[in-house]
């Protein structure tokens, strides 16, 4: 194991452990470390370059103890309260620490690949983390010495085939390397209808308690990217349906030629209970029934590539 590796996951490591008593006016528990490290590893540029790691089925890491007293959590939660610590810090902290975690992630792999000319398997890009660990000061955690760290467990979805459901948070790549955030609304004839938030997000625990402002309209597309994994479920919250219509519709252009369905004079929305509505100029023009450019459903590629072209305008700026 190369020194360089080891060395730099060190100091970066012991950076992220000062950022995080900077704020919460303590030092971590271990776990909460690799609370921080787990997402991370869910943000990293480089998170589909571990040989042997599946992304789209990845839950968290977590340390493996020697000693089997602080190998189990109801007794290092006993501690954690003796030490005065009453609930985890990780939920309180600045988005700056998962964004700098992240970029510390990426660019350990990034330097292992070139070295390497390969992409590390998961038991060396953890050994490398371990090591570094493991050579650290022995008050590094507040509540565990590095050095009883004999390991680090991979945490994944065990289920052969994953599937979304109303109210499950999305995680959409985006070309800036960050993500859109869509909620799934329902699952109808039509397809999986998609609520979408503006803008592109770093993955933090904090993303899903400030949701931003909401397309007003939802898509309807597929949902084999989020059975793939290329599409994560990062999260769930049925309260993000009350942001969005009960009834996602798709829309229906006004013909010339009589196609044996009442549509309004700029144009209808349609639910799949079958229900019609007249829409006004207005939402047709937003819509983009009046210009040609709305589409009923999105194939997931298009999707992406619809929400790709609008990181080029304000909104789209990276939360």
């Amino acid at each position: 194991m190369s020194l360089k590796y080891i060395s730099f996951a060190r100091v970066s490591l012991s950076e992220i452990v000062d950022l995080f008593a900077e704020e919460v006016d303590r030092k971590p528990l271990v776990r909460e470390l690799f609370e921080i490290l787990s997402w991370g590893m869910k943000s990293s540029s480089h998170r589909n370059n571990i040989e042997d790691f599946q992304s789209h089925k990845f839950l968290q890491i977590e340390p493996k103890l020697k000693t089997p007293r602080e190998a189990k959590t109801k007794n290092l939660e006993s501690k954690n309260l003796d030490l005065g610590v009453k609930d985890l810090g990780v939920k309180d902290l600045n988005d700056n620490i998962f964004v700098i975690t992240g970029d510390f992630i990426s660019d350990l792999m990034g330097i292992m690949i070139s070295d390497r000319n390969r992409n590390p398997t998961f038991a060396e890009f953890s050994d490398v983390i371990l090591t570094a660990l493991q050579q650290s000061d022995k008050d590094l955690f507040l509540d565990v010495e590095p050095q009883k760290i004999s390991g680090i467990k991979l945490k994944s979805d065990k289920r052969k085939k994953i599937s979304g459901k109303p109210g499950d948070i999305i995680a959409i790549p985006a070309n800036n390397n960050a993500f859109f955030l869509a909620c799934i609304l329902a699952k109808n004839v039509f397809g999986t209808a998609y609520g979408l938030f503006e803008g592109t997000f770093q993955l933090t625990p904090n993303v899903f308690h400030k949701y931003p402002k909401t397309l007003k309209y939802p898509i309807y597309s597929g949902d084999e990217f989020v059975a793939s994994g290329r599409w994560k479920i990062v999260g769930r919250d049925e309260k993000i349906l009350a942001l969005f219509p009960d009834e996602p519709e798709i829309y229906h252009a006004k013909q010339i030629v009589d196609v044996g369905i009442p549509i309004g004079l700029y144009g209808s929305g349609e639910t799949a209970s079958g229900k019609m509505r007249d829409l006004t100029k207005e939402e047709a023009e937003e819509i983009g029934l009046l210009s040609n450019s709305y589409q009923q459903v999105l194939l997931e590629e298009e999707l992406e590539d619809y929400l790709n072209k609008k990181i080029e305008t304000m909104a789209y700026a990276i939360h």
